[in-house]
């Protein structure tokens, strides 16, 4: 607990919104925001988004609204045995 006043920063697993959902009138960016301000209000100063496929396009285009910076990439290869 004593080192738990000293994080600064968040990450983010995995982010999503269900394909029913989806292009709803700014479903993500509104819970981005909301996201962003609980996360200010609790005294982070950063946040990392991570496990988001890069096909993606809703999820990457609203984080990088919000300033995001890709800065790696992850990948998963597949081959038929």
């Amino acid at each position: 607990m004593y080192h738990a006043r000293h994080i600064r920063q968040v990450r983010v697993l995995a982010l999503g919104v269900a394909k029913k959902v989806q292009n709803w009138a700014g479903l993500e960016l509104r819970w981005y925001y909301e996201s962003f301000r609980r996360g200010v209000a609790a005294g982070y100063r950063s946040c990392e988004f991570s496990w988001t496929l890069e096909t993606n396009d809703l999820i990457n285009r609203s984080m990088q609204l919000f300033g995001a910076k890709i800065y790696k990439r992850y990948r998963i290869y597949q081959k038929s045995l």
